[in-house]
């Protein structure tokens, strides 16, 4: 399972890094600034799970995520939202939505094996 973490440089998150290092292995997590880049690391034969910085979502372009979803190399779009975030954004059937600052490395093992489960 390769998992691509689509951040801002500037923005924390070792947190989530370390977190999914303890889950998977660290070998398989990749990080870019745009999701643009994502589409250039995605692998059909291995589809992702990508994770997205969303807790300024005036500063994400939300054709970029669509286009994601229609990529055959992503299997999955998780939106790392904000507790105080506004409440219209992104939404799509094949996405879901985690609190970035309540995330908990069990919250992401339930999340990873469910979207295996639903890969079987």
């Amino acid at each position: 399972m390769e998992i691509v973490i689509v951040s801002p440089e500037s923005r924390r998150r070792d947190n989530l890094i370390s977190m999914l290092e303890s889950i998977v292995p660290p070998s398989s997590i990749k990080m870019v600034e745009l999701c643009g880049d994502v589409e250039k690391l995605a692998n059909p034969a291995n589809p992702a799970i990508v994770f997205i910085d969303y807790r300024e979502p005036e500063k994400c372009i939300d054709k970029d995520i669509s286009s994601l979803i229609m990529n055959h190399a992503i299997h999955y779009i998780v939106l790392l939202v904000s507790r105080n975030g506004p409440s219209a954004h992104f939404t799509h059937y094949s996405s879901c939505e985690l609190i970035y600052d309540e995330i908990s490395i069990e919250m992401l093992k339930h999340l990873l094996r469910n979207v295996q489960l639903k890969s079987n």
